[in-house]
């Protein structure tokens, strides 16, 4: 595989994964805030719903952007040019995951 066609699919695997765990946390927000879910019971109606597949999707890649995360920031330290680019991915895709494991009491701030 050649640099420029890695460089090509990293970023899609990024932006993909970007956009799943955000629509996964913005609806664990919205449980949290809106509907007051206690913890065993978050994503159990969207899991149950006519979009399902297409949170369960959302759930899959919030739990990728765990390792995907770490992938960025050794992917910018051993590439010198991807390194600002691959820093902010790391940094929106940490944001995200610390803010679909914040705890309730997080959340009952914005109530």
């Amino acid at each position: 595989m050649t640099e420029a066609k890695l460089r090509h699919t990293m970023w899609v695997v990024s932006l993909v994964t970007i956009a799943g765990a955000t629509i996964c946390v913005v609806r664990v927000a919205y449980e949290r805030i809106v509907w007051n879910m206690p913890d065993a019971a978050l994503l159990f109606s969207a899991l149950h719903s006519e979009l399902a597949m297409f949170y369960w999707l959302a759930i899959m890649c919030f739990l990728f952007a765990h390792a995907w995360a770490l992938v960025l920031l050794v992917w910018g330290i051993a590439r010198r040019n991807d390194r600002v680019r691959s820093a902010a991915l790391a940094a929106l895709l940490a944001v995200e995951v610390g803010l679909g494991h914040a705890p309730s009491k997080f959340w009952s701030l914005f109530r």
